[in-house]
């Protein structure tokens, strides 16, 4: 008889194949967690009526918590190692979403909507932080799956939550004329969506499954100071710094401002396509070609390894940049164009992102991996922050073709800053 392959999580056994469910649920949440933060939240506030640098920075700031996940980690590490923890965060998130769709529907937005958003951002912080111990705890040393499917889950996590509230939204601003009403609706879709995801754990962790054990709130503390404190003291570690901050940076502010293109009136230079049409074009077969290039990127990698396809990668999430400066300019109202632009880039998009996923998982190679990991998802988070609070405001004072042509000289930053990391080798 085969032997089953096992993990051991504080002294529990767990077979592989249950790891695998409770792995997809979590990597699914945590990119629910995002789209619902960044995308959909986005794109509601400019439906309602905010200006892109409104809706863009809003939004942004919501990669606050994010980027300060580091100093999360002593809190977490405090306060509980058990999986229920992560349930009664997503259960908090998702009555965070009702309660934004609660403060939508009457008025269109406001003050109270933007805190709920800060709230579901902080709580969707926290998941994230106990989400990624336990999905290093259950992969244990299969690392090669672990990262092909932390990359694939979250545009899953895309593909569904955008292409659902979008269609829903859009469908429900055709039949009932009020577009704020529609939202509420989206909002409390994606929160039921995000709770089936919270009852889903809730049946298939065991209650007792803990990711090691609690510590003293001063120890965690002193514990991530220092492992922060080594981790930035690598040599020549602001060249790995600058490297994520300027390839990331490139991608950010295409997410953000091909969002706000495609909804934007024709009036002020935008596509002025309606949520249904994003949702076809951009959420489900763009998002579908990203994930198909995500998974081509890491089987061809597992055949000839990241050095010969390297150039290929960067060249594939950079050049087809070029596409949406031509549909700024061209301005085509045939929904096929548009989604063959938004298709190629995508593929692009998914094959080049699973290069960087596997170099930055190479360079982490021997180092402590919840500060490692912390410490990229944070610059990354930071790239997010900086993309959106410019992304509006480029957009609203200085027009769509400006910023696509701003986004392909990011770009060639991006191919650039390759070099600043051909003589760093992994220490």
């Amino acid at each position: 008889m085969k032997r089953k392959e096992h993990s051991s999580i504080a002294g529990m056994v767990v077979t592989h194949r249950r790891a695998w469910v409770w792995v997809s649920l979590l990597g699914f949440a945590r990119g629910m967690v995002v789209v619902s933060l960044m995308s959909v939240a986005m794109v509601m506030l400019k439906r309602v009526g905010l200006s892109n640098s409104w809706a863009a920075c809003g939004t942004a700031l919501l990669a606050i918590p994010f980027v300060c996940r580091q100093l999360l980690r002593p809190f977490v590490l405090a306060l509980t190692r058990q999986a229920w923890w992560m349930v009664v965060m997503e259960v908090l998130f998702s009555l965070s979403m009702m309660a934004v769709a609660w403060f939508v529907e009457p008025k269109g937005g406001g003050t109270a909507v933007w805190y709920c958003l800060a709230f579901s951002a902080l709580v969707g912080a926290f998941h994230d932080v106990m989400a990624g111990d336990f999905c290093n705890a259950l992969w244990g040393s299969r690392k090669q799956g672990r990262t092909s499917l932390a990359v694939a889950l979250p545009i899953l996590a895309t593909v569904l939550g955008t292409g659902v509230t979008f269609v829903i939204a859009g469908d429900m601003e055709v039949l009932t004329r009020n577009i704020v009403e529609s939202w509420a609706l989206a909002f409390k879709v994606l929160a039921a969506m995000v709770f089936a995801v919270a009852v889903a754990m809730a049946l298939s962790l065991p209650k007792h499954m803990e990711c090691g054990r609690k510590k003293v709130f001063t120890a965690a503390w002193k514990e991530q100071m220092m492992e922060m404190k080594e981790w930035w003291e690598y040599p020549k570690q602001w060249l790995f710094v600058l490297f994520i901050i300027l390839f990331s940076l490139h991608e950010c502010l295409v997410i953000k401002g091909v969002l706000l293109f495609l909804v934007d009136p024709g009036s002020i230079g935008g596509l002025s396509m309606g949520p249904q049409e994003v949702a076809f074009a951009q959420s489900t077969v763009a998002g579908m070609l990203m994930l198909a290039g995500c998974v081509m990127g890491f089987e061809l990698m597992k055949k000839k390894g990241l050095r010969k396809w390297v150039w290929p990668m960067v060249l594939a999430i950079t050049v087809p940049d070029v596409l949406f400066l031509y549909l700024a300019y061209a301005m085509p109202s045939e929904l096929s164009y548009v989604t063959l632009c938004l298709s190629v880039e995508s593929f692009g998009c998914g094959f080049g992102m699973a290069g960087f996923v596997r170099y930055l998982r190479y360079y982490g190679r021997g180092r402590t991996l919840p500060a490692y990991g912390d410490s990229c998802l944070a610059i990354v988070a930071f790239s997010v922050l900086l993309a959106g609070v410019a992304t509006g405001f480029i957009q609203d004072y200085f027009g769509h073709r400006r910023f696509f042509f701003l986004v392909v000289c990011m770009a060639v930053v991006a191919i650039a800053s390759i070099w600043l990391l051909r003589h760093k080798r992994p220490q």
